[in-house]
């Protein structure tokens, strides 16, 4: 590891491949809790892969955001896209397919999106 990696106080809390169960609640509250953690987040959204908004947590109302997060989840479902990240002018949206749901994180201008990225693709689905 780089010695900046090891400075990082996000390095160490990293989600390196946690398995989540994504139609428990309780686990549904945890990746939230997790990747709401992450430095820039507003938000995080836990969805079916039809883009229904199963759990949500967010600073700000996060109604106008459902709809680009269903859009994603509709997009995901014609192509083989494995993450997909929007510039929505003030906010970034990064949202990935993880089996029947997808999570999305909403996250501000000093949001590092490299590191929500990884982070989002480090999630694995309980079997």
């Amino acid at each position: 590891a780089d010695d900046f990696e090891l400075d990082d106080p996000e390095y160490a809390a990293g989600l390196s491949g946690r398995s989540y169960d994504l139609n428990s609640t309780l686990d549904q509250d945890t990746l939230i809790q997790t990747l709401g953690r992450l430095t820039g987040v507003q938000g995080v959204m836990v969805c079916r892969a039809s883009g229904e908004v199963l759990r949500v947590r967010a600073v700000r109302d996060a109604n106008g955001l459902a709809g680009v997060v269903a859009a994603s989840a509709m997009l995901f479902q014609k192509r083989s896209l494995r993450l997909l990240s929007a510039d929505l002018g003030g906010q970034t949206v990064c949202v990935c397919p993880l089996g029947e749901h997808c999570v999305a994180v909403i996250a501000n201008s000093q949001a590092n999106v490299g590191r929500l990225l990884v982070e989002l693709q480090q999630i694995r689905v309980a079997a």
